[in-house]
This record gives structure tokens, C-alpha cells and sequence, in this order.
């Protein structure tokens, strides 16, 4: 959808959900002295073929060195969400840590969570088999700027 619709990838430049939870992220990465690049990758060969799976992680804690994963959302829950805590355990199975934080930030309050699973190969290589997108449908349907031109969108247009 990017190579067919390139001037809509500026679209979420414009999104006031995302700008916020931008600012913020930016704002903790001052605050932690991070100014890197925390992008990082593993090359996987799956029967045969390839991959190169990478991730970019928002902050790592310089006294610890713990990954921190921010999430801005209007409302918080009780539990992390489930596409965040899979991310977050990605990020450890590239890095090769034990442990990871999920920082959510909403307007009334900070919530954190330890995860200490990193993916295993194993559970990347299935992932990377699966190969189901968009995995958590009705999330990224409602907030993705291609979704009037998709064939898989659940949003009904008229």
C-alpha cells in the first residue's frame, strides 16, 4: 500500500492520537538521555527463504539497560494489551534480554508492566509462517490511513 499510495503515508502526521503519543515518547527519551537510534535486527533463514526481522525500541533505561516500550492511551486498563506485550517480548529476543517494560501513559496516570518472556526462535519462526496481516484486525483497521483502499479492511465504507 505504500509503494501504491505514497502521499497517504504522511497522513498519520496529522493524526492528533498519534502526534500526542509521539511527543511523549520523544519527551522520555530526553528524559533518559537516549538519543540513539534503538533500531535492531536478526536474520532468520525459514525453510529456506531470508528474513530479516527488526524492531525499533522506544527507550533503553542507561542505568539498566532495560528496553521500554511506551504506549500513549486515553484510557488504561488493568492488563497490558496483548499486541504490546508480543511486541515487547520480540524486542527481547532481539536483544537477547530477560526482561522489558511496558510503560503506558494516559492523561490521568502512568501504569507500568514487567514482562520477562522473550520469544523464543521457535515462536518468531512461527509468527514469520503465519504471516497474518493485519494480525489484531479490528485495531489496525480502524486507525490505518490505507484502510478505504484495502481489500481486507473490516470498516465498512460507503
Amino acid at each position: 500500500m505504500r509503494l501504491r499510495f505514497p502521499e497517504l503515508e504522511r497522513v498519520e502526521t496529522y493524526n492528533a492520537r498519534f502526534a500526542v503519543g509521539e511527543l511523549i515518547e520523544e519527551a522520555l527519551k530526553h528524559r533518559f538521555k537516549n538519543e540513539l537510534d534503538f533500531t535492531y535486527m536478526k536474520e532468520l533463514n525459514i525453510n529456506g527463504k531470508p528474513y530479516v526481522i527488526c524492531g525499533t525500541i522506544d527507550i533503553i533505561d542507561p542505568e539498566t539497560e532495560t528496553p521500554i516500550e511506551v504506549k500513549y492511551q486515553t484510557a488504561l486498563k488493568d492488563e497490558p494489551k496483548e499486541r504490546h506485550v508480543l511486541q515487547l517480548r520480540l524486542y527481547l529476543w532481539l536483544i537477547g534480554a530477560e526482561k522489558g517494560e511496558l510503560l503506558y501513559i494516559s492523561p490521568e496516570r502512568l501504569k507500568s508492566f514487567i514482562i520477562e518472556k522473550p520469544l523464543s526462535e521457535e515462536e518468531v519462526i512461527e509468527l514469520v509462517k503465519e504471516e497474518k496481516a493485519p494480525r489484531w484486525i479490528e485495531w489496525e483497521c480502524k486507525y490505518c490511513q490505507y484502510q478505504p483502499f484495502c481489500n481486507k479492511s473490516i470498516v465498512k465504507h460507503r
